[in-house]
């Protein structure tokens, strides 16, 4: 049984409360699809790394913040290339996951990057027949590391030929690459996935837990699901959480301090938030109104728990801040937003070890003419505990 609780929230809206520091990464001549894809991680002394498509999907760049400003590379060109997904590990080796689309073998391969000393090293993890034509654009792998520092990554994985659809896992040993399907599904409308969205992350004690997305668009009757490796039953375990109707695609999982999952998602067109306490489920309804359109989310939590939101809207030009500490605070969007521009893309929150809010996301200059991927640090001004 299915048990879950209804909270009635209360909301502080702090625009201007927030100091975003904000500097441009890479920029270039407008282009509809670059940077489109994005992600973003710390190293231990919280300098951060990017990585971001270019060239209309055509290359992988990665960059890394410096003393003297941002170093820049090719991780990998001449495909096509979607669904970034970034990690450093303790030693600040920076780890890597994306889809790579071979046109002319009408293949798409699952990939996983590591960057040594010198050079990345790219690997085909997974081989996938054809692409699905354009349901990439909502597309996202998660790459994760257990404690050893060896990468998982969950990711979509289909067979045109009989329309199955899966979300699938796949883990480094040490010596070779493992995967296995966490949940398949058959195509039952369009040829497209019906589990989307997958978000790993690894508990203290290397369980694998992912959180996603089933749409169900027929029947409006959308399910947040979270699934975990059993190791007694040797399979994985899936269980549903929240039933979502109208919450678009996305889904972002973070384990507390307790290794118990916490998750930003939509719900009817707004954003949620829902935790799990050690009995029971609980969700915050209606933080913000969102809608269900090329819809963002990236949550990071605090050293005491607290959840921190990035997200992102149709119709918005730059992502919107969002925190809770006794109540929510709506810290408004990062840059001014007329509303006269839409920028589809992904949006990145990651907080350090001070609890410092890191965030980077694309923005267009409709002045200028050009497309850019910007970097912001926040610092938290003080908030009025008067609520709305």
């Amino acid at each position: 049984m299915l048990k879950r609780f209804l909270l009635f929230i209360i909301i502080s809206f702090c625009a201007g409360q927030i100091n975003w520091q904000i500097e441009v990464v890479d920029s270039m001549p407008t282009g509809a699809n670059e940077y489109y894809f994005n992600s973003m991680a710390l190293q231990s002394n919280n300098m951060p790394g990017v990585v971001y498509n270019r060239d209309d999907f055509r290359n992988v760049i990665f960059a890394w913040r410096t003393d003297s400003g941002w170093a820049k590379e090719t991780v990998d060109s001449g495909y096509f290339y979607y669904a970034f997904s970034l990690v450093y590990d303790d030693n600040d080796v920076a780890h890597l996951s994306f889809y790579r689309r071979n046109d002319s073998l009408e293949r798409t391969y699952l990939c996983y990057g590591r960057r040594d000393s010198s050079a990345w090293h790219i690997t085909a993890v997974d081989s996938i027949d054809g692409s699905l034509g354009g349901y990439y654009w909502n597309f996202n792998t998660s790459i994760a590391l257990d404690t050893a520092g060896y990468p998982g990554i969950a990711y979509i994985a289909w067979n045109l030929a009989d329309s199955l659809h899966y979300i699938e896992y796949a883990h480094y040993n040490g010596t070779s690459w493992d995967t296995s399907v966490v949940v398949r599904d058959t195509n039952w409308y369009y040829r497209r996935p019906l589990d989307w969205s997958p978000s790993l992350e690894f508990s203290s004690q290397d369980i694998p837990y992912i959180a996603f997305h089933r749409i169900r668009s027929d029947v409006h009757t959308d399910t947040l699901k979270l699934a975990f490796y059993d190791n007694l039953l040797d399979h994985w375990v899936v269980k549903n959480v929240s039933y979502c109707a109208m919450s678009g695609f996305p889904v972002c999982l973070v384990l507390d301090s307790a290794d118990y999952p916490c998750i930003a998602h939509g719900y009817d067109a707004g954003l949620a938030y829902t935790w799990w306490d050690g009995v029971d489920w609980h969700t915050d309804y209606g933080i913000a109104s969102i809608g269900w359109l090329e819809l963002r989310i990236r949550l990071a939590l605090d050293s005491n728990d607290n959840p921190h939101i990035l997200y992102r809207h149709w119709g918005a030009a730059y992502p919107r801040y969002c925190y809770k500490d006794s109540i929510w605070h709506l810290c408004g969007p990062v840059e001014p937003d007329s509303g006269d521009a839409n920028v589809q893309a992904d949006v990145n929150i990651v907080l350090d070890n001070q609890d410092q809010i890191h965030i980077a996301y694309k923005y267009n200059d409709y002045v200028q003419f050009i497309s850019g991927f910007k970097y912001a640090v926040g610092t938290l001004q003080g908030v009025d505990e008067n609520s709305g």
